[in-house]
């Protein structure tokens, strides 16, 4: 057994590192959808001449797909870093109390 404190440190800013990005994640799950449909009534408003009313239907479907998929991989990468924070979290958790056993050890020598 040995001292853990250092080990805890960087564990503690691995977990900062994986909570920001899952906030940014987060904002891209939610804010994706918006974007897409503000994307597409912009093109619809200013491409006038270039989009058809036989066009802007496909690509209007094929914009929300995009914005679909990517939604779905900020999702997965969201479902990703929270299984990362809990495994450490628990890494965390046993390196503090090993750090804490050995530090109680030391002190009784």
């Amino acid at each position: 057994m040995s001292c853990r404190c250092s080990d805890i440190r960087n564990c503690g800013k691995d977990i900062r590192k994986v909570e920001n990005a899952r906030k940014y994640f987060e904002k891209v799950c939610h804010v994706n959808e918006y974007k897409v449909k503000t994307h597409l009534d912009n093109l619809e408003l200013n491409h006038t001449l270039c989009i058809t009313p036989d066009n802007i239907n496909v690509l209007s479907e094929v914009m929300l797909q995009s914005g679909d998929a990517c939604k779905q991989e900020a999702r997965s990468l969201l479902d990703d870093c929270n299984r990362e924070l809990a495994n450490l979290r628990s890494e965390l958790s046993s390196m503090e109390d090993e750090d804490e056993d050995y530090h109680d050890s030391e002190d009784d020598d």
